[in-house]
């Protein structure tokens, strides 16, 4: 009965620190970076005249997938992104690229703080 409650125990280890890792990706998709990659996957997916749901099939994916990646309910890894582009007939790097711009434009825009204050 000892050995069972000890493997209970590591078990409970086990899983702890994988829900800090879900706060902590939970908490990125709405970074305001995060916010400009979502818009621009919904303004490609839309200049390419494709629906949620056309995308979603040629993805081999579902609508829901499509929906929740746009609107920042899960988050989407740089293979998947680059699958996205792929499908909706986009380069991959001129994507990243213009992203890189509208981030950068963004923070110009933003009030630099002094090194070392926050």
């Amino acid at each position: 009965m000892r050995a069972t409650g000890a493997s209970q125990k590591a078990s409970h280890r086990v899983i702890q620190p994988t829900r800090f890792k879900v706060r902590a990706i939970f908490k990125s998709v709405f970074t305001r970076e995060y916010e400009v990659l979502r818009s621009h996957l919904r303004q490609a997916r839309k200049k390419v005249g494709l629906s949620q749901t056309e995308l979603a099939r040629r993805l081999d994916q579902t609508q829901l997938f499509v929906s929740r990646s746009e609107l920042g309910d899960r988050k989407v890894d740089v293979i998947e992104l680059r699958a996205i582009c792929k499908v909706m007939g986009l380069p991959f790097v001129q994507f990243i690229s213009d992203l890189d711009a509208e981030l950068e434009r963004l923070e110009g825009d933003s009030p630099k703080t002094a090194p070392g204050t926050q």
